[in-house]
């Protein structure tokens, strides 16, 4: 099964994504977590994990980013996934798709490309869970990066500006 958590910024997506995955482990499940909010980089902290290698370096980053992931056709399962690029915790391994480091450094849509294209070709097995944490917003529906997903699990939070 496949979960994309999404919502707006600091409304505790990172948090569900960490308490599913535990919960998951904890069943004996294997639970793959995808990283793909490419801002906030305290993910694999809250796992209690390293931080990953970015994925996007094993097709060359960004730069060559766009045309690698129409290269990606065939199905992956979780055993085919490079370990350099993942770190592992238990029943939990962390991938992180790639993250913006520097001022300037351009835009996420790379990421999001590749978040896309892999929720697509990541085929699960029994057992198995993909939990993909979103960066904060609507974007990633404009890059379709729900369309390989079976649950969608938004994330609100009720406050309005007007109560601070």
């Amino acid at each position: 099964m496949k979960i994309l958590i999404c919502g707006k910024g600091g409304c505790g997506k990172s948090t569900i994504v960490t308490l599913l995955a535990k919960e998951m482990a904890l069943r004996k499940n294997k639970v793959l977590v995808i990283d793909s909010d490419e801002s906030n980089i305290g993910l694999h902290s809250r796992l209690g994990m390293e931080k990953p290698a970015d994925f996007m370096n094993y097709f060359g980053g960004k730069k060559l980013l766009f045309e690698k992931t129409k290269e990606m056709k065939n199905k992956w399962r979780l055993d085919d996934l490079p370990k350099d690029y993942l770190t592992e915790k238990g029943n939990i391994q962390l991938l992180s798709m790639g993250k913006i480091y520097q001022f300037g450094e351009g835009c996420a849509c790379p990421i999001n490309a590749l978040s896309s294209k892999f929720l697509e070709v990541i085929d699960l097995r029994d057992g198995e869970f993909l939990i993909a944490d979103t960066d904060a917003g609507i974007e990633h529906f404009g890059r379709g990066v729900e369309k390989g997903v079976d649950i969608l699990l938004v994330i609100i939070d009720p406050s309005s500006e007007e109560d601070i």
